[in-house]
């Protein structure tokens, strides 16, 4: 079947694409977080999940209901 890529922003960082680690560094005499690259999305902020041509249809006939239920 065909399948259709769908991009969803990653929970475990929001999309920020970094986590932070607790510690922090100095630099310049400022003080700064110390992050580390999201592993759930490999840093790009973004998840990619393919589904099939029929789930599409589904969950835009999904948020079609939604949007005329308001």
């Amino acid at each position: 079947m065909n399948q259709i890529p769908i991009k969803s922003i990653c929970n475990a960082c929001q999309g920020e694409g970094v986590l932070a680690t607790g510690q922090t560094y100095v630099l310049a005499g400022r003080i700064h977080p110390l992050l580390k690259k999201c592993e759930a999305c490999d840093g790009s902020g973004k998840l990619l999940s393919w589904v099939d041509v029929h789930q599409f249809a589904q969950m835009l006939n999904a948020i079609e209901a939604e949007e005329q239920a308001q």
